[in-house]
């Protein structure tokens, strides 16, 4: 197992939903508790959590019996979805160009929906300069409405106000560019880049089960890491390693689904 990077194994809805996401096809009730059995969750707590997703709309069951994932009007699993993309929509960025977002009149008494501001806002890549104040670079494509229409989709509250920052005093300029801790997160991509190195190496010579809860388990970390990248500008943060790691995780995928579908025995196109 590769070593430095926290793995966890998932409860059974989310391992539900990342087998669906991954595999992409429909799967039998078999094939998922199997699959369960193999992240050591019992078929009685995969069986609940395919009922409770199936009436939750988050998975279709088919007419021969057969789950797959409910991905219209469903923003998270989108984001989730397009994490291999993300990095491409960086464009240069000008400096003390940044986007905000005010939510002084969002009140917290609505605990799901304040959650969910701060999840967008989070998977947005804003970070907090001020109480109610968060920002981030306006370096990614479409400005300020495509990122607003983004954290709108996400839960954004409606009381929060986005707006465009050009003209910060250098205080609150240099201090606004300290907001992400850089260093730490060139740390965890670097370990995340010699976890899947070291795991890629010796998948192929592993025994089938045991390299198909590998590229789970490592797989889900490395996607949900890069699902949050805020994808700083090189002027933050050098870039080369993130595009590294963006590129080895989706070969990683892909190696995976290979040995997920030998695993399950369905026929890889």
């Amino acid at each position: 197992m590769a070593c430095n990077i926290p793995l966890r194994t998932p409860r059974a809805p989310v391992l539900i939903l990342d087998m669906l996401s991954a595999i992409d096809k429909p799967l039998s009730s078999y094939d998922i508790c199997r699959a369960g059995t193999l992240m050591d969750i019992s078929e009685t707590a995969m069986r609940v959590s395919l009922t409770r997703l199936s009436s939750q709309g988050k998975i279709h069951r088919g007419e021969r019996g057969q789950y797959s994932l409910v991905r219209k009007n469903r923003p998270l699993p989108q984001t989730v979805d397009q994490w291999k993309h993300k990095h491409l929509n960086a464009r240069p960025w000008r400096n003390g160009d940044w986007l905000a977002v005010h939510n002084g009149l969002v009140t917290k008494e609505d605990r799901t929906q304040w959650r969910h501001h701060l999840l967008a806002l989070s998977l947005c890549g804003f970070a907090e300069l001020r109480p109610h104040l968060f920002i981030r670079p306006n370096n990614l494509r479409g400005g300020i409405s495509a990122q607003v229409r983004r954290l709108r989709q996400l839960g954004m509250a409606p009381d929060a106000v986005p707006f465009r920052l050009t003209q910060l005093e250098t205080a609150f300029e240099e201090q606004a560019r300290r907001l992400w801790n850089v260093d730490a997160m060139a740390t965890v991509d670097q370990q995340y880049l010699d976890a899947l190195e070291q795991s890629q190496a010796q998948l192929f010579n592993m025994p089938l089960d045991l390299a198909v809860r590998e590229t789970m388990l490592l797989g889900r970390a490395a996607i949900a890491h890069l699902v949050r990248d805020p994808v700083l500008p090189a002027q933050l943060m050098p870039v080369q390693a993130r595009e590294r790691l963006f590129q080895l995780t989706s070969a990683y995928q892909e190696q995976a689904q290979k040995l997920w579908f030998a695993w399950l025995c369905i026929p890889h196109e």
